[in-house]
């Protein structure tokens, strides 16, 4: 399924209570009470998730209610994802991740490793592989907020969203699609 993924922007980041997490996104709007879905929490979207996730384009199909979506058709569902160690999740077909500093196409032999470096053939610069563009296809961290239901470039997540995870992490969020 399509999804929409929030992360910390520090790979390292996870909630020290994933409970006190869950009460910030409840009280934002962003989730209802929860559902439990194969061993990770599952939320239904709460009243404020159209104002929270905007969605692009003049007329968006998006379905919120499960008991009102069409034979086929999933309701958009958030899942909140950990992991013990700093996981690269990404598109099936990752991204040609791009040097931040000069755009080129970054050659890696492998993204597996996030602390490791990669030096820019094209300017010189090295870089953490958190660090390169990946052009919204992919990212690291241990800890995940997943928007399923989502297709890639159809949303993206309000600002006020962002400052509220920021203010409850303590550091900035990023987003990707899967």
């Amino acid at each position: 399924m399509p999804s929409l993924l929030l992360h910390a922007a520090d790979p390292l980041w996870w909630p020290a209570d994933p409970d006190s997490l869950t009460g910030t996104l409840l009280g934002a709007g962003l989730i209802r009470s929860p559902v439990l879905e194969d061993r990770c929490a599952a939320f239904p979207v709460g009243e404020q998730f159209l104002k929270l996730v905007m969605f692009l384009g003049c007329s968006p199909q998006v379905t919120v209610d499960p008991e009102t979506a069409e034979p086929g058709q999933t309701a958009c569902h958030i899942r909140l994802l950990s992991h013990q160690r700093v996981t690269f999740v990404c598109a099936k077909i990752p991204p040609a991740p791009r040097c931040p500093n000069c755009r080129a196409a970054a050659e890696l032999v492998s993204a597996d490793a996030f602390d490791s470096h990669y030096r820019c053939r094209n300017c010189g610069e090295e870089h953490r592989l958190t660090d390169l563009d990946w052009r919204q296809g992919a990212g690291y961290g241990r800890f995940f907020v997943e928007i399923q239901g989502v297709y890639p470039q159809e949303a993206v997540p309000s600002d006020k969203l962002l400052i509220a995870l920021r203010g409850y992490s303590r550091c900035n969020w990023k987003y990707f699609y899967i």
